[in-house]
């Protein structure tokens, strides 16, 4: 009886016209950030210096306004951008509004390598999106692997590296000591052959004695 009343219902219809149970689904593309807006919280901020003194880095910002709170990271970065590892994290409590600032950050993480710089952060607490940041612009540091790190400048740089009981590196007029017990290594970063540079109870990590090139390892002797 049912296909009875099925066909007399094409009938009153058409033959071709088609019969559907559920009204036609209409497919909707939607991308995520419009199915669920994300809202950005806006740092309004500025970072201003960011240089390595021996054992710590400095790092010097402003801070205009901010939705939330504030931290300043370290990250390590391939190509001076991107963070690429967080290495070290401290929070910005209460900063004064317009007024240049100064945070000193201990170098305690462990490792940096060769091919790596370094990028200070000021950014949300929350949302890692809102943020300003800066790659090191040059110093000396030992990581906690006892690796010397020594970072050029834009400028032309004069450094020494000198081991006699101690690991000495002069750098730009400013000295640096390390006991040589504790250093396992030293590397030279963004250093070119613009750069003057001297080596004296060192040898290189490879069997190139040219000019050093932009990234170049060595170890004491």
């Amino acid at each position: 009886m049912f296909a009875l009343m099925l066909r007399g219902f094409r009938m009153l219809l058409g033959s071709d016209t088609p019969i559907r149970s559920h009204p036609p689904r209409r497919r909707i593309r939607l991308a995520g950030h419009e199915l669920e807006p994300r809202r950005l919280l806006a740092v309004d901020a500025a970072l201003l210096g960011f240089e390595a003194h021996g054992e710590s880095f400095e790092v010097q910002y402003s801070v205009e306004d901010t939705s939330g709170p504030l931290r300043l990271a370290l990250y390590a970065s391939s190509d001076g951008v991107a963070p690429d590892r967080l290495l070290e994290t401290i929070a910005i409590e209460d900063p004064a509004a317009g007024e240049t600032q100064s945070a000193v950050i201990d170098a305690e993480f462990a490792r940096l390598d060769e091919s790596e710089t370094l990028i200070a952060r000021v950014e949300s607490a929350v949302d890692a999106l809102a943020y300003a940041q800066l790659a090191i612009q040059g110093g000396v540091f030992q990581d906690a692997e006892g690796v010397v790190h020594v970072f050029g400048t834009d400028r032309t740089d004069v450094i020494g590296v000198y081991e006699f009981g101690v690991l000495g590196v002069s750098f730009n007029g400013a000295f640096h000591s390390y006991e040589a017990g504790s250093v396992t290594g030293i590397v030279l970063h963004d250093v070119t052959s613009d750069d003057v540079v001297s080596m004296a109870g060192i040898e290189s990590a490879s069997d190139d004695d040219s000019a050093p090139a932009e990234s170049t390892s060595f170890s004491l002797v």
